[in-house]
């Protein structure tokens, strides 16, 4: 979208309050909002760096007093901290503890680690920082707005909405879609939002700030976008609540559907080789151990366990009809599970299926590969 927009929406963090306001109403997906804690900002870092064929040595290690002093030097600045700043700070304070060839190596790798982070941005927030620290010290995690320059048409919508200040429209550069590209690499190697930091108590109750189950990666892309939707467009919004709320509400189901389904199939399972085992007679001990002695020198499986007790003696028949049902029923219920799981595409079930009535969403959905839509939809004309 970037041919289409004269300018782009900046976030300032130190101005934010992670309200949610900016990511519940961008109807394009654009700008997603996102909670890390510092280790998985710090490991996800230093991934990239050893991604690109760099060793670390002493990273790892120096990062953990990064961290502590990090938070220490927030403790002063809370929700006002630059945290990009501090986080300077405490490298160098870390640095200045290092002695030797040690110290030399660390600078290096603190470079690259700055250049892996780049211009990427974080706040310091009441929700997800300062209360979190006052029940629980270390706890905090950092909070982030990033925008996805691949599906934002400039509406500025977010920036209207924005009472704190914290977004502003920018005229578009080529500095600043460079910028904004390198940002959304950086936000696409982060892992999504911890449920440790989830703010809703129950989702079926409606109990919580339910706008942020917008902050999970995967309730967020529920619709791709980068389509031809008009800017600003308010149906495309609702439809994007919609279908991150069906997602959020569904898939925790499905979860817990498939995990009922692979209990079932390890009974069922388990039921029917008991079945069958029950059928051998074990009640003579000589006569397993002759059996036992006769296959000397022989894999002594259960069939010729079976054979050899069955031989001379009348054997318990099994019951076919039983037999025929129980593996039949297995048989449906592994089915039903690799539809759920994998399926045809490998990638399962998908999540959710439209019917749509003629109007502005059989558009978008018209520009294929453009379109919003990562599940199956039909459009109903007439």
């Amino acid at each position: 979208m970037t041919q289409i927009r004269f300018d782009h929406p900046t976030w300032i963090p130190e101005n934010c309050t992670a309200c949610g306001d900016c990511y519940t109403l961008c109807p394009d997906s654009a700008i997603p909002g996102l909670v890390n804690s510092m280790s998985e900002v710090f490991e996800t870092t230093i991934g990239r760096i050893e991604k690109n064929g760099r060793i670390t040595k002493h990273l790892r290690r120096a990062v953990r007093s990064v961290e502590k002093k990090l938070r220490e030097l927030i403790v002063d600045e809370a929700e006002e901290a630059k945290v990009n700043e501090l986080l300077a700070e405490a490298i160098n304070d870390t640095l200045t503890e290092t002695e030797g060839e040690e110290k030399n190596e660390l600078a290096t790798e603190f470079d690259w680690f700055e250049e892996s982070l780049g211009d990427f941005k974080f706040a310091i927030t009441k929700p997800y920082y300062s209360n979190r620290e006052k029940r629980d010290k270390n706890s905090g995690g950092l909070f982030s707005i990033t925008i996805n320059p691949y599906t934002c048409k400039g509406c500025m919508e977010c920036v209207t909405v924005c009472d704190d200040n914290a977004l502003f429209a920018e005229r578009q550069t080529n500095d600043t879609v460079e910028r904004l590209r390198t940002d959304w690499e950086y936000w696409l190697d982060l892992p999504t939002t911890s449920k440790e930091f989830s703010r809703i108590d129950d989702l079926d109750e409606k109990i919580g700030a339910l706008e942020t189950l917008l902050l999970d990666k995967h309730n967020y892309n529920s619709m791709d976008c980068g389509d031809g939707a008009c800017l600003g467009c308010g149906e495309k919004t609702a439809l994007h609540i919609f279908v991150g709320t069906v997602t959020a509400l569904m898939q925790q189901r499905v979860v817990g559907h498939v995990n009922k389904l692979e209990d079932l199939i390890q009974k069922l399972d388990n039921h029917i080789r008991v079945k069958l085992a029950e059928t051998v007679n074990l009640s003579d001990g000589d006569a397993v151990n002759q059996v036992v002695a006769e296959t000397e020198g022989k894999d002594l499986t259960l069939s010729r366990l079976s054979a050899g007790l069955d031989e001379g003696t009348a054997s318990t028949p099994l019951d076919r009809e039983w037999l025929t049902w129980a593996m039949g029923l297995l048989d449906q219920l592994k089915d039903l599970r690799w539809k759920y799981v994998e399926g045809i595409t490998g990638k399962g079930r998908s999540e959710l299926g439209i019917v749509n009535a003629t109007g502005c969403t059989s558009v978008w959905g018209a520009t294929f590969p453009y379109n919003p839509y990562p599940f199956p939809w039909t459009s109903h004309l007439f």
